[in-house]
């Protein structure tokens, strides 16, 4: 996709191409979100550290598309990083509501 002059040519055929791969890495994140929403299951088996090596992942490829100024990489890890963001905080909630039952008991 390179010309003589080393640009990258036919730029709207590839950004279609990456913003359909961040709508579909996006929409992933959905039902792990809903799940961990909807639940009540303090017995979840979800990876908080994995989760937070995303959001890692994700500032990193916020920064690098702001700095690029690519939009299909902006949107979709923003998107993403708000899901996860939702997820973090549901895992926590249900670990600490885990901590508080086994006081109890």
């Amino acid at each position: 996709y390179l010309n003589q002059n080393n640009k990258i040519k036919d730029i709207k055929h590839i950004e279609i191409i990456g913003i359909v791969a961040g709508i579909l890495t996006t929409i992933a994140h959905i039902p792990q979100c809903y799940t961990l929403y909807k639940s009540t299951n303090v017995e979840h088996d979800v990876s908080l550290w994995t989760y937070i090596t995303l959001f890692v992942g994700l500032v990193l490829w916020l920064t690098y598309g702001y700095n690029l100024g690519l939009p299909s990489v902006i949107g979709s890890n923003f998107i993403s990083l708000i899901l996860t963001v939702i997820i973090i905080g549901r895992i926590v909630y249900l670990n600490n509501l885990k901590k508080q039952n086994e006081i109890k008991q």
